[in-house]
């Protein structure tokens, strides 16, 4: 699943957006989704949103974020985190920040997922709307947390 959203921000700006996302500010967009998510996921004997972050702009690899893991962060051209949940499967959620002809930037974010077996290929397309709605705000987010209005958000698988 991927969301793309433009910016007249400069790169190393937007990703400064991305880095900082989780913890106790939040997912920007649905962040009260993002809280169910966190409790069902803590019943289901995952971590939930804990343990939050290490610092709350610095990332580094194997940091946590939420019940995500720094996987690869090289700024300010990509975050790759990987997912601690309860999941069939495994998850990555990746973001991608590259300069515009005009100057900007553009963030592509991909959420990822590797289903177990049939159990994971109907949790993934179940949940297929709710992630497309929750996950295609939070591009739009992110770049209106830079300080710039996006262009136009759009949506690709």
């Amino acid at each position: 699943m991927v969301h793309t959203a433009e910016s007249s921000a400069a790169p190393e700006e937007l990703f400064r957006r991305v880095a900082a996302l989780g913890g106790k500010r939040g997912w920007l967009s649905w962040n009260w989704a993002w809280q169910i998510r966190a409790v069902i996921d803590r019943i289901l004997g995952g971590p939930g949103l804990q343990p939050g972050r290490r610092h709350p702009t610095d990332l580094a690899v194997d940091d946590p974020v939420d019940w995500w893991v720094v996987e690869e962060i090289r700024s300010p051209e990509r975050l790759r985190l990987y997912s601690r949940m309860k999941l069939p499967g495994e998850g990555w959620l990746e973001f991608r920040v590259a300069r515009t002809p005009s100057g900007g930037s553009k963030l592509v974010q991909m959420a990822l997922f590797e289903p177990s077996g049939l159990f994971g290929r109907l949790y993934w397309w179940g949940l297929y709307l709710p992630h497309r709605i929750i996950l295609g705000g939070l591009a739009g987010e992110v770049v209106r947390a830079a300080g710039f209005e996006p262009a136009t958000p759009s949506s690709g698988d």
